[in-house]
């Protein structure tokens, strides 16, 4: 039985290892206020957020995300969709409310980059059913957002890197799923890309939906995040605001780097110059 009243997402006391290596330890979190009860017909929206999740490398980022898709079991601790246990939803349910994007896009088959986004919309269709005028409307609109119109009928196969994210990328937003969660996203992406992929991204959490993404650039994190949550030494170190997250004791301590933090006056954004690394050796 889900709650009206439940966050969209959470998580409670998650450990996952493996058997000689702690990756997460005590893992509570929470995504997305009020959330609509899955079960009902009532207008009410959730609360959306943009949430990155930063650390240094090997701190656990895909994992939890793995972990909060049903997609990696944890060891102890559970997650929970709108209060339910997301053990209790069968994997065709969970792809109805969440959609993931993986740092690794590669696909072996020939699929066609509308085929590839369409496979968006199967969660929502039943065994060999067609697409309906509906769906075709949010496939084109997913590839219409990430750009891709003009390569609908090339094959994935022969795309670089950052097109294929931006496939994946779509084929998330045909899902139309309440929450998103994209490990690493804009890793592959040149510039222009990143900006309007992490520009979509906010609006669609100002328009109710949850956004959790594993994010390197603490730049751009900073622009476009509403809540930045560090992850280190395998457990949730500082959870807020970019403002009050994107410290240079938070740099020093846990990405071991000495940076200046400052904010513009033009635009009020965060920026962050790393200056040197606190040891020679980076932190794993």
């Amino acid at each position: 039985m889900t709650s009206k009243n439940a966050p969209l997402l959470s998580c409670t006391k998650l450990t996952f290892s493996y058997p000689k290596n702690v990756v997460l330890d005590n893992i509570s979190l929470e995504f997305g206020i009020q959330s609509q009860h899955l079960n009902a017909q009532e207008n009410n929206k959730t609360s959306g957020e943009f949430v990155g999740l930063i650390g240094a490398n090997g701190a656990g980022k895909s994992t939890l995300l793995k972990l909060l898709t049903g997609i990696s079991k944890p060891n102890q601790g559970e997650v929970t969709l709108s209060g339910a246990s997301l053990k209790t939803f069968k994997r065709k349910l969970i792809a109805q409310y969440i959609s993931f994007v993986p740092q690794d896009t590669s696909i072996d088959y020939a699929f066609s980059v509308r085929e590839v986004v369409a496979m968006g919309r199967h969660p929502h269709l039943k065994s060999f059913e067609p697409e309906g005028e509906y769906d075709q409307s949010r496939i084109m609109h997913a590839m219409e957002k990430t750009d891709l119109l003009k390569m609908a009928d090339r094959s994935v196969t022969e795309l670089s890197g950052g097109e294929r994210q931006r496939v994946f990328i779509a084929r998330a937003l045909a899902q139309e799923t309440p929450i998103l969660i994209l490990d690493e996203p804009t890793a592959s992406l040149d510039l222009c890309h990143q900006l309007e992929v992490l520009a979509l991204l906010k609006t669609l959490a100002r328009e109710g939906h949850v956004i959790i993404t594993a994010i390197h650039d603490l730049n751009m994190a900073a622009r476009f995040c509403d809540r930045l949550i560090i992850l280190a030494n395998q457990q949730v170190v500082a959870d807020g605001k970019p403002e009050e997250i994107l410290t240079e004791s938070h740099l020093r301590q846990h990405f071991s780097v000495e940076a200046r933090v400052d904010k513009s006056d033009e635009d009020g954004f965060i920026r962050i110059t790393a200056l040197q690394p606190v040891s020679h050796i980076c932190s794993a």
